[in-house]
């Protein structure tokens, strides 16, 4: 029997911001086990200070939930070319940012 990789809950959140522009968001993507073994991942977004809106998708496998993650994220990372701003992590639950795959956005 294979061991499933450790679901340890774990958060990123990003800002964009151009004053200039009157641009200000936010992003923060949340994951970790339910009481009953599932992986779920809460995404929340909106302008800086408002309430925004919020998505949350369960997984059963924790690669399922990875890819739903890094997905994500790399939607995120293209941020520049289509909205002229790029996120910048402010927050994260790992340094290096290779469980989720957070390498290709810049870091506060």
């Amino acid at each position: 029997m294979a061991l499933e990789p450790d679901p340890s809950p774990c958060h990123v959140e990003l800002i964009a911001r151009d004053p200039a522009r009157n641009i200000h968001r936010r992003y923060a993507v949340e994951a970790g086990p339910d009481l009953f073994g599932a992986i779920v991942v809460r995404t929340a977004w909106g302008r800086i200070g408002a309430r925004g809106q919020e998505k949350t998708v369960s997984f059963v496998a924790i690669e399922d939930a990875q890819r739903h993650v890094r997905a994500t994220l790399r939607r995120r990372a293209t941020s520049p070319k289509r909205n002229g701003v790029a996120y910048e992590i402010t927050d994260s639950s790992e340094a290096d940012g290779e469980l989720w795959g957070t390498a290709s956005l810049s870091r506060r």
